[in-house]
Parts: structure tokens; C-alpha cells; sequence
């Protein structure tokens, strides 16, 4: 039976963001706090372990008045549109969280790229080998 929630993966590190993820979130942000959210396969819900998590990073980012920038990753395995619909409800689910938390929305910032290097066709892999990674940046 298939688990529909986040399959742990939460890791914080205070590094620079790849080149990349700027230019495909139009994020402002160039350092800050970075967060990686793994999802099980095919799912784009939270289990309350990572929501409680994602909820501190959130009012972390409000007391400071943060930008909080999101990438949601696109997969090659399946129909591309399935893949695109589902990296955007994977960022949709968590941004709820840190605007329920009362980050302001303008400063969120949403993108969507694909996952680099190619996998599936261009490197076929099974499901279960497969990353549905969020990348989330938070910083001044």
C-alpha cells in the first residue's frame, strides 16, 4: 500500500544556492538557510513530523521578515504533465504552511525546473529510484 506523506528528509545547511535556482524562481535571495524536502513517489502530502518543521522554519522566516524561495523539481518518469502537476502541488502544500504561519506573501517566491542531470528516458532508473526533492531558500 503506497504511504501518502513526506518521506523524512528535511536537511538544513547554511550554503549558497546552485546557480540555477535564481534564474528558474526569480528568487532575490543569493545565500541563506537551505532546506531539501524529499516526497515519497507520487505523493505531495506531509506527514505531521515535517509539517511541525516546515512550521518553525516558517515563523523563523516571519520574525525576520525572510524571503522564502521555492523550487519544486520535475521528474522525466511518466506523462511530463503529471510530473509538472505534481512538483507544483509538492511547492503548493508547503507554501500554505508558512502563509498560514504569516509569512507575507510577497515575499514568496515559486519555481519549477527540471531535475539535472536527466534521469528516466536520458538514464532509466525505476520509481522507487526516483527524487521528488522541494528546494526551499530562506534568506535576506
Amino acid at each position: 500500500m503506497k504511504r501518502n506523506f513526506l518521506l523524512l528528509g528535511i536537511f538544513f545547511l547554511s550554503a549558497c544556492a546552485s546557480e540555477d535556482f535564481p534564474l528558474n524562481s526569480d528568487c532575490p535571495v543569493s545565500y541563506g538557510q537551505w532546506v531539501d524536502v524529499q516526497f515519497e513517489y507520487g505523493s505531495a502530502e506531509l506527514n505531521e513530523n515535517a509539517i511541525q518543521q516546515i512550521k518553525e522554519i516558517a515563523k523563523e522566516a516571519r520574525e525576520n521578515d525572510s524571503f522564502v524561495c521555492f523550487l519544486g523539481k520535475l521528474s522525466y518518469r511518466g506523462v511530463p504533465s503529471f510530473q509538472a502537476t505534481g512538483a507544483l502541488d509538492r511547492v503548493k502544500n508547503t507554501a500554505a504552511i508558512f502563509l498560514k504561519e504569516g509569512v507575507e506573501p510577497t515575499n514568496i517566491y515559486i519555481g519549477i525546473a527540471a531535475e539535472n542531470p536527466k534521469t528516466g528516458f536520458s538514464n532509466p532508473q525505476t520509481a522507487a529510484q526516483e527524487e521528488h526533492i522541494l528546494n526551499i531558500l530562506v534568506g535576506k
